[in-house]
């Protein structure tokens, strides 16, 4: 069954989860220079608001610097640490949308190790080895979001069985067989194609091809292939 997944962005600290709708709270503070500006723009509660906004410090750091009355009549601005966040959520979001307009394929694990910014998920295709984001630690569970244009496709020769073993830059390499070969209209001049593997487990990987490499690989239904991508080529997001 064909569908499109619906994903709301979220930065995680600690226990806290910065939302959407905190976000729009320190966007309208960065406005309007106020917190109760801010939430009369939003038609939200004030207490509220400063109950969420000192919640949320306790894990990510200050967020607002208040300043009472005077002679200026006091006010709100965001902290460097507020306005990288709120640049984090614009990137995450301006990376989804591209997602969710690409054929991709969308599978769910769990972070089993990390070391530095690279770790090995165990996903539901099996491990993959990612450039995790700095907010998600060993343990967590995440959604891994694969672009089929980031997807490549080898045949299955000989040469090539024991590239999982090298350390190559391709380090995520699956055994697959084609069950799919759907074109596609015209994209940058080029004909192209989405091939999608059955690699035995998990939902099927998807790679966006150009019919020559599909004729000069002499790909077709039932062939059998590799399919690669980067652990750098990914997106991963905190699953909750």
């Amino acid at each position: 069954m064909k569908g499109r997944a619906k994903f709301e962005v979220q930065i995680r600290s600690k226990d806290k989860v910065l939302n959407r709708k905190d976000i729009e709270l320190l966007e309208s503070i960065d406005e309007y220079g106020s917190i109760n500006k801010a939430c009369n723009k939003l038609n939200r509660s004030f207490s509220h608001a400063q109950r969420r906004i000192v919640g949320l410090e306790e894990d990510f750091g200050e967020l607002v610097i208040r300043k009472r009355g005077g002679s200026s009549g006091g006010g709100s601005k965001l902290t460097k640490t507020a306005k990288n966040l709120l640049n984090r959520f614009r990137t995450l979001n301006l990376e989804f949308d591209g997602v969710l307009n690409t054929d991709r394929t969308i599978t769910k694990g769990k972070v089993s190790s990390k070391e530095g910014d690279i770790g090995i998920i165990d996903s539901e295709i099996g491990d993959i080895s990612a450039k995790i984001p700095g907010d998600i630690s060993k343990g967590d569970s995440v959604w891994i979001s694969i672009r089929s244009d980031v997807v490549t496709i080898k045949p299955k020769k000989n040469e090539y069985l024991d590239l999982k073993e090298k350390r190559t830059s391709e380090r995520n390499i699956f055994e697959a067989k084609v069950v799919r070969i759907e074109k596609m209209d015209k994209k940058n001049g080029r004909n192209i194609a989405i091939i999608e593997g059955d690699i035995g487990m998990g939902p099927n990987l998807k790679s966006l091809v150009t019919i020559k490499s599909i004729k000069d690989l002499n790909v077709t239904i039932g062939s059998n292939i590799l399919m690669s991508f980067k652990a750098t080529s990914i997106t991963i997001i905190p699953f909750s």
